[in-house]
């Protein structure tokens, strides 16, 4: 890397850092007062407020991080710009496509930077912030923190498999009891569902085995038959955790799951493979926004150049969202619906560079 690269570097870096805490101090005021109601209504601590707050703050950063880039890029090169230091470089020889190469290493840092908060830092931040929330703000039970899927429990003298447990915590799904007495077991009863009828759950098309002493079954049929599970719903009403909230391979083991179980898994795709593209538009916004950056060191050129640049990051983000839309309705394939907005994007911004360096 060259003297010129390492300043160039060094001043993207310098305002990435400052918009990057100008746009995360932005999401902490508006996340608050979202969350106003909450602190207000369970009289949350100061001490838990700030741990819930502080949790959540690798996914806002993997949320403004891309903006940051954006308006880092532009900023610095309007100042370099104002100095006069883009004009000599270009009049020494140096054309635009090397100018650009500092930004787009940076980018590509700051890409994968990016990638390890949304796969690590962002879903250990999820958690830790249910955990602050569910138990320490609003005092449930720790078991209201359980798994949804494919849970094992041991409720009195019976041991429950339950394959899903529904957002309400009223409905489960595939449910297994087996009722020993000592380690022998007795009764196995098989039920499509468990639901809480509110004073008891009620097993819904049992089949019923019958053990006797020498392990012999027999079987009988019910389209409804009492339970004796001792949990009741809120100790498995838990928070429906979304694909953001996941790492890849938490979601990729979920998706799977699904597809055994002959569950719709469109939209768990789609989820999977937006997180291969969003880490991607922190290298992509330093090159949509380089070519207004050169053009803007005028007078009123920064401004403009600024707000068309910020007016193209949130177009790529709305292309983006409407992208995912389109994959989770089934219009177009998954990988396509998540990549549609980084390719046309990366198009667009080779375009307008090499418009730039022709009109330069």
């Amino acid at each position: 890397m060259t003297v010129v690269d390492r300043h160039l570097a060094g001043e993207f870096l310098r305002l990435f850092v400052l918009a990057l805490i100008t746009f995360l101090g932005l999401f902490l005021v508006i996340e608050f007062f979202e969350k106003l109601r909450m602190i207000l209504r369970y009289q949350a601590t100061l001490g838990d407020s700030l741990l819930y707050f502080t949790s959540r703050v690798p996914w806002m950063v993997s949320q403004v991080l891309p903006m940051a880039a954006l308006l880092a890029t532009v900023l610095s090169l309007t100042l370099l710009s104002r100095n006069g230091e883009i004009t000599a470089l270009r009049c020494g020889g140096v054309p635009l496509r090397r100018l650009v190469l500092p930004y787009l290493v940076c980018g590509l840092v700051l890409a994968l930077c990016n990638g390890f908060i949304q796969e690590v830092a962002a879903p250990r931040g999820f958690a830790f912030a249910r955990e602050v929330q569910e138990v320490r703000i609003k005092g449930r039970s720790p078991r209201s923190l359980l798994k949804t899927e494919d849970l094992w429990l041991r409720s009195g003298n019976n041991v429950v498999h339950v394959g899903r447990v529904e957002p309400e915590g009223t409905v489960l799904v595939d449910v297994t009891v087996a009722e020993l007495d000592g380690s022998r077991v007795v009764r196995r009863t098989d039920a499509r569902q468990a639901r809480w009828n509110g004073e008891r759950w009620l097993l819904v098309d049992a089949e019923i085995r019958h053990f006797d002493a020498d392990g012999i079954p027999r079987t009988e049929r019910l389209a409804e038959s009492p339970c004796t599970l001792e949990e009741r719903p809120e100790e498995f009403r838990v928070p429906v955790v979304t694909a953001v909230e996941e790492s890849w391979a938490e979601l990729k083991r979920r998706l799977e799951r699904y597809r055994k179980q002959g569950l719709d898994t469109r939209d768990l795709e789609v989820g999977l493979w937006a997180k291969t593209s969003v880490p991607f538009a922190a290298f992509l916004m330093p090159l949509l926004a380089f070519p207004f950056g050169v053009r803007a060191g005028g007078r009123g050129g920064a401004s403009a150049g600024i707000v068309l640049a910020i007016l193209l990051g949130f177009s790529y983000w709305l292309v983006l969202a409407v992208g995912l839309s389109l994959g989770k309705a089934g219009v177009l394939p998954p990988v396509l619906a998540a990549w549609v907005g980084n390719i046309g994007f990366a198009v667009l911004g080779v375009v307008l560079l090499a418009r730039a360096e022709r009109h330069g």
